[in-house]
């Protein structure tokens, strides 16, 4: 069960006695308890509250327990929680009608509590899983969402520039020229790096991201990719200011750690004012052994609720650099997978118009 969520379990039955006894016992297992003595309320309870899982007698006046089965299946708000008859109806006939109604399980009374316990967890864990299932899901598809509509940005300008240059009826001036083709390499440089983003996220999905540890040397990695990522972003002029020590090494896959540095100088550069700083610098760790890099900006910053979920593929909503770059998230992820697999961490530290801290931790051997 995710322990960041205590469960929540709907006992329904028409005996108080039969409640209090599975409410104690499930209450002292740490669930989060809700009882009803009839279909009714039961109904209404699980349209109201965020149920895990429903504990259903069958025979009770009113509505009976496989009505009220059959009718939270009916309901789109209520179809996906589990329900457990717990009946002393114990005939093949009863049984069978249970599970055809929509029952994920069926207990005979006197209830055995370990069995009962045994079976609880087990729809609790499913549920959780559901649900698990069902965020990264809708998270991976905001994600292409995202992608799809970033993507068709530098397409369209570029069919637009190509229109403009295939005009027959006039010439072009050189300059105008040279204007269009910048462009164009601009969009096409951009193109180049979402379709490298998505090979690298998509080869994290599948492991097929080999990992070599090995001692490597941080200043010359750094050095590669500043002048790499201030190439890219002349017309922004910021002044990347590398710090990190001559000697300082980590014990890392030097491709991971290319691809989390190209990633985190591109974002701080992407969310710096024009003609700012960004500064990098490297210190040893004092509580562990490990190596602390860290990439501070001035730029724009970071709402702090979004912090909570900056790691996470499509949890936020996308941001544009200060000089309209797209933003979909998606090299914070890979950096922070990159990290796991390699036994690092990363975390930041933001405040909105101000500046940005990213923090990464690299093991030494």
């Amino acid at each position: 069960m995710d322990k960041k969520k205590q469960a929540t379990i709907l006992i329904v039955d028409d005996y108080p006695s039969n409640i209090s006894v599975l409410e104690r016992f499930l209450q002292a297992e740490d669930y989060k308890v809700l009882t009803a003595d009839n279909g009714q309320t039961a109904l209404g309870l699980c349209q109201d509250y965020d149920i895990d899982l429903v504990l259903l007698d069958i025979m009770m006046p009113g509505l009976d327990g496989y009505q009220v089965c059959e009718k939270l299946k009916e309901m789109p708000a209520t179809s996906h929680i589990p329900v457990i008859f717990i009946t002393a109806k114990i005939d093949i006939e009863s049984i069978v009608k249970g599970f055809n109604v929509g029952g994920a399980d069926y207990l005979t009374k006197p209830v055995n509590f370990e069995e009962v316990n045994a079976r609880v967890k087990t729809q609790i864990k499913l549920r959780m899983q559901e649900q698990k299932l069902l965020q990264q899901d809708a998270a991976k598809n905001k994600f292409i969402s995202i992608i799809s509509e970033d993507l068709r940005t530098p397409i369209v300008g570029l069919r637009s520039l190509l229109k403009e240059m295939d005009k027959p009826s006039r010439a072009l001036d050189p300059e105008l020229m040279l204007d269009y083709i910048s462009s164009a390499y601009l969009a096409a440089d951009y193109l180049d790096n979402i379709s490298l983003k998505l090979k690298y996220w998509s080869a994290l999905q599948n492991n097929e991201l080999p990992v070599t540890l090995r001692t490597v040397q941080i200043l010359p990695i750094f050095d590669e990719v500043v002048s790499h990522v201030q190439a890219e972003n002349k017309h922004k002029v910021i002044t990347i200011i590398n710090n990190i020590a001559p000697d300082h090494t980590a014990y890392f896959d030097e491709e991971y750690l290319r691809i989390i540095a190209i990633n985190l100088l591109s974002n701080a550069v992407s969310f710096s004012h024009k003609e700012s700083k960004v500064v990098i610098k490297s210190e040893v760790s004092n509580v562990d052994n490990a190596v602390l890099i860290t990439i501070r900006d001035t730029g724009v910053g970071i709402e702090t609720e979004r912090l909570e979920s900056i790691f996470q593929l499509g949890r936020h909503e996308r941001t544009r650099g200060t000089a309209g770059e797209a933003g979909t998230g998606i090299g914070l992820v890979i950096c922070h997978d990159l990290l796991k697999k390699c036994h690092g961490n990363i975390w930041i530290d933001s405040e909105l118009n101000t500046g940005t801290q990213v923090t990464v931790r690299l093991p030494q051997k």
